[in-house]
């Protein structure tokens, strides 16, 4: 992956020097000047200097039954200002309310 970062880099810095000389052309041509370069283009600096990383971390564990215990366990965890959300939502929703809100209500509860 670092090597085809720095490649991505190389081709970015060689358009980059691509569209510079042809916009010194342009302008050279615009301003009816001679074009004759003095010195070559100083080469670009590496923009991306991270080290490589040696190896990704692991994936996370699967859940397992004591961690994935349900809604009860979910609703449990819940405090004050959650409870008054969700119930609020459910009497939005009983009433009729716009399903929209109702939803957002539930977003901001959990």
């Amino acid at each position: 992956m670092g090597d085809d970062l720095t490649h991505m880099q190389q081709q970015a810095a060689h358009r980059v020097r691509q569209m510079q000389a042809h916009a010194r052309q342009v302008l050279a041509e615009r301003e009816g000047l001679d074009i004759h370069p003095t010195a070559p283009p100083a080469p670009a600096p590496r923009l991306y200097n991270r080290p490589p990383q040696s190896e990704p971390p692991p994936p996370p564990a699967p859940p397992t039954a004591s961690d994935n215990e349900g809604l009860f366990s979910l609703l449990s965890r819940l405090d004050a200002e959650q409870w008054m959300l969700l119930g609020l939502a459910l009497l939005l929703f009983r009433c009729g309310g716009y399903t929209e809100l109702v939803l957002a209500l539930c977003y901001l509860a959990l």
